[in-house]
């Protein structure tokens, strides 16, 4: 942006939409730089003072990419609820970006955890981190198991941050990743096969020599021809290659066009035939667009794969809000929906693959049920409480469930000051109250003094689980705002 100012094409542009501007109006590329460096300075203390005055948790997204210059960059963001003073039971989500730093060195766990603890380190957050979220490539998770290790060894710490609860994973990618085993067995790419041969034969062998590290040579073969070495976990066909591969316009397909996809047919087809002769067209390296032409059994087969799968990923990326409340219903919902479309004649020709993706979605939702949030953000909204695990869940599972979201209620719960000397903030179903009516009459704050002496003798005798049970049996409500909701209802629980 900085050279762009000092360029006559963008000075004249600037002009014609400001006839009135001078020469000297227009600032100098030093100049700009400066004021942007100084209003970027400002925003950064004022977040500073806000997370500083936040009572509750700040979690953080991040994630990494490489420039087209070949430079690693990570960004971090800060998500919280906030409130102001004179509105205290006004809650509304907020998001501020925390940094945006370049990587030295690669993507490693060790260089994404030394930024996040930085990061950390310049807001003041150790003592208030909540959950951190990213895709699926394990160095995400090696780095958030990093920056752990560094902030549990902080003094004054009260709690212990737990990588393993903490991750979030994003529900986007892992549905993705599902897809793309799904993809891959319609569909796979020539370099996607002999990847897996290679790793299949390494197994294979028993070699006697200690001093081969065969960890490491898995490393290195992954990143044969292109292959992202930031795979899922240990799930080869999760990687995502620089290149064009023939598993990849399959499933970007699937995904984006849906119905619209008789419409584009032809266009698709006309392109990849005449793609190859074209000097507008970059030519692609060790391949032809023509590898990738669709034919009748192609497009059918991208008919089927279309079901499910984008819808899935549409609940989440189509969201402006928190979704970890649905990650469990919809991963349960996808895996019962394609375990019907296997045993259905319809799908008789793709039922290998839907076999394929069924089984990476459940490794998907093994993890997600070791992480207690997602349990408890579901019980959490009052649209649902408890009614989807007991309606969906065996008796058994659904216990399991109640018994560790009682486990960290108890961890979390902190009992609310007394208030002698103001009006009750107990809810009304859980305090006797004098009729509005009332209020203002002769001996009125008389009464309320001896009803709160008696509600708060009450509160310190009963036990923290009231609370939640009685949130848990009372009706279900519809509430579209789910934190303005808790704002209003925070010392009900």
């Amino acid at each position: 942006m900085c050279p762009l100012i000092d360029k006559g094409s963008f000075q004249r542009l600037l002009k014609y939409l400001r006839p009135a501007l001078s020469d000297k109006e227009i600032p100098h590329r030093t100049k700009l730089r400066q004021e942007i460096l100084r209003r970027a300075q400002d925003i950064e203390v004022r977040i500073c003072e806000r997370l500083g005055g936040i009572p509750g948790r700040i979690s953080f997204t991040f994630d990494t990419w490489t420039s087209d210059a070949g430079d690693p960059y990570l960004s971090v963001t800060g998500h919280y609820i906030w409130a102001s003073e004179d509105q205290p039971m006004d809650w509304s989500l907020k998001t501020d970006q925390l940094a945006f730093t370049h990587l030295e060195g690669n993507h490693s766990g060790s260089n994404i955890g030394n930024i996040l603890v930085r990061t950390f380190d310049h807001y003041n957050l150790q003592s208030k981190l909540g959950w951190a979220t990213a895709d699926n490539a394990p160095n995400n998770f090696r780095g958030i198991r990093a920056a752990a290790t560094i902030i549990n060894t902080s003094p004054g710490l009260l709690q212990k941050w737990d990588p393993a609860q903490r991750y979030i994973r994003c529900m986007e990618h892992a549905v993705d990743l599902s897809a793309r085993h799904f993809v891959a067995t319609i569909s796979p790419s020539v370099n996607g096969n002999q990847l897996q041969k290679i790793k299949k034969a390494l197994q294979a062998v028993d070699i006697e020599d200690k001093d081969l590290d065969l960890g490491f040579l898995n490393e290195q073969l992954a990143g044969i021809d292109g292959a992202d070495d930031e795979a899922d976990d240990d799930d080869d066909i999760d990687n995502v290659s620089n290149e064009f591969e023939a598993a990849d316009p399959l499933l970007d397909f699937a995904n984006s066009l849906g119905k619209a996809l008789a419409l584009v047919k032809q266009a698709i087809n006309h392109f990849v035939q005449l793609a190859d002769d074209s000097d507008e067209v970059p030519t692609l390296r060790r391949k032809s667009y023509a590898d990738f032409r669709l034919g009748k059994q192609d497009w059918r087969k991208l008919e089927l794969m279309h079901e499910e799968p984008a819808s899935a990923k549409q609940t989440f990326s189509s969201s402006r809000e928190p979704t970890v409340f649905r990650t469990i219903p919809v991963l349960e919902f996808l895996q019962e929906s394609w375990e019907n479309m296997a045993d259905l004649p319809r799908f008789y020709e793709v039922e290998d693959a839907l076999r394929k993706g069924l089984a990476n979605l459940e490794k998907r939702y093994r993890k997600v049920s070791d992480v207690d949030a997602y349990f408890i953000c579901l019980v959490l909204d009052p649209n649902i409480k408890t009614a989807y695990t007991e309606d969906k869940w065996k008796p058994k599972f659904h216990k399991a469930g109640m018994k560790r979201l009682g486990e960290v209620f108890d961890g979390y719960y902190i009992p609310p000051p007394p208030t002698p000397n103001q009006t009750s903030t107990v809810p009304d179903t859980l305090a006797p109250r004098v009729p509005s009516k009332a209020e203002g009459q002769y001996g009125y704050s008389w009464i309320q003094n001896a009803v709160r002496a008696r509600v708060e003798a009450e509160r310190v005798m009963s036990s923290p689980r009231d609370e939640l049970k009685h949130y848990l049996e009372s009706p279900l409500k519809k509430v579209n705002d789910v934190i303005q909701y808790w704002g209003k209802h925070f010392d009900a629980v």
